[in-house]
């Protein structure tokens, strides 16, 4: 090697390092800039059961309105609807918080995000101010901690920030749908042209945010499929007429053990795949939509199962929805399960606090968790299933368990979820659940049943 040939080498290197070294300064210089130690930005609504019924209720209305159609649409939402969701997601995502203040003509957006960067918790707290637009999403005075940023700037980052969460392809048609935005009387107004893919797009989106937030959501579309195919057989085999829950268990994880040893697949995950299409099933509206790609013809033309536990409707869906949304929490979504849905009931109008329904959610938490948890406790699970299985098995006695608690006489007798007196109630569920002979034996250890949180019924 000669020594020019030397020279140009060690001229490369030098290079190569201080672009490094530049690099890395720039970086750290701009996450200093963008990120602070503390969350600037908090949820100026609680989740009351006000708020929880305003923001389930909003959901649900956007939902209906643009995710089974491919017309263009126009969204409302106001001040207050947006705050009662924002705080709805930070149940979910405890790492979010933030608010809406609608301001004459303006709507300004204020989100802390938490961040963990080499073991320690950061923040991005930005804030924009959304403008009346005829041609899509205009942003304005929009900052990044204490950095202040060009209307171009912004709007280009708020473009880069939808691709990464959502998808390039998926993220530019989220965008490209919006057609106009008109802000006033304490309210926004979105015109809206959903994309093709919408449904799609949805459940692949969920999977990477859900990566971001540390873990993966994520089905096996193929054995989704199959369990809801073999559930829509079951269905149409069947009167239509009411029919326990236990009956469906038996069938549905007598099936799942037949795939597994044929097949030599995972028992949990076979588990998992089965429980969660029962939940399409019963609640399709809710649950599909996380499933990437899955086929709902067959479904969609099929009458759904009237499922019941102590002869109950109600029962039997907060059952199955608790065990789907514990399969969606252990996925990667922080679901809360139980109380929002008695909250709601607490108010007005609602059907009074439950502690039946508690137990049937618990039930449902618990039956999920022994079900996915290992391959061994789900092996334990299915041949108990498929040996024989009455209610009696996985659902304890609620003849003395309170009911129908309006809000005061929930605060008269419990005060609120966090007493001692609720938590004692809750530890008897738990205790007669534990008793149930589905899961005296051979429980995996760490399957401690959460205290119950936030699900949506329609009944």
């Amino acid at each position: 090697m000669t020594p020019k040939t030397v020279k140009r080498i060690r001229t490369s290197l030098k290079i190569v390092v201080w672009s490094m070294a530049i690099f890395a300064i720039s970086v750290t210089v701009l996450l200093t800039l963008i990120l602070d130690n503390n969350a600037k930005y908090s949820n100026t609504s609680s989740l009351s059961s006000s708020n929880l019924k305003l923001a389930t209720s909003f959901v649900r209305r956007i939902s209906k309105t643009i995710i089974n159609t491919k017309k263009t649409v126009t969204v409302q939402a106001s001040s207050k609807e947006l705050n009662s969701t924002l705080a709805f997601v930070n149940r979910a995502y405890t790492g979010f918080s933030g608010d809406v203040k609608v301001v004459d003509d303006t709507a300004i957006f204020s989100v802390s995000i938490r961040i963990p960067i080499l073991g320690k918790m950061t923040y991005l707290n930005s804030q924009a101010t959304l403008l009346n637009s005829d041609g899509g999403l205009r942003w304005s005075q929009a900052k990044l901690s204490s950095m202040d940023l060009s209307d171009k700037a912004s709007n280009y980052l708020f473009a880069k920030l939808i691709q990464v969460l959502l998808g390039k392809r998926y993220g530019n048609s989220i965008i490209a749908g919006i057609d106009s935005v008109k802000i006033n009387n304490q309210a926004l107004e979105l015109t809206f042209t959903p994309p093709g893919d919408l449904q799609k797009g949805f459940a692949k989106a969920i999977e990477r945010i859900s990566t971001y937030s540390g873990q993966s959501l994520h089905f096996d579309t193929v054995r989704v499929q199959h369990y809801l195919s073999f559930l829509v057989d079951l269905t149409r085999s069947l009167p239509q007429q009411n029919i326990s829950a236990a009956v469906y268990l038996k069938v549905l994880m007598t099936e799942a053990q037949r795939q597994t040893t044929i097949h030599n697949l995972s028992a949990s995950r076979e588990n998992l795949a089965a429980i969660y299409a029962l939940a399409i099933q019963v609640a399709p509206g809710i649950f599909r939509h996380f499933v990437d790609d899955l086929k709902v013809n067959r479904l969609n033309a099929t009458v759904q199962p009237k499922l019941t536990l102590n002869t109950r409707h109600d029962l039997a869906k907060h059952f199955v929805y608790s065990a789907a949304l514990h399969i969606l929490a252990e996925k990667g979504m922080s679901f809360s399960i139980g109380e929002a849905k008695e909250i709601l009931d607490t108010d007005k109008g609602g059907s009074g606090f439950s502690f039946a329904d508690i137990t049937a959610d618990l039930s449902g938490i618990r039956f999920a968790q022994l079900a996915i948890s290992d391959d061994d406790n789900a092996q334990r699970i299915q041949a108990l299933c498929a040996r024989a299985l009455g209610e009696s098995d996985f659902f304890p006695s609620i003849d003395d368990m309170p009911e129908g608690l309006s809000e005061k006489a929930f605060k008269d007798r419990f005060t609120d979820i966090h007493s001692r007196q609720y938590k004692a109630q809750i530890e008897t569920i738990e205790n007669r659940i534990t008793r149930r002979p589905l899961f005296q034996s051979n429980q995996s250890k760490g399957n401690e049943v959460p205290t119950p949180v936030p699900t949506e019924e329609q009944d």
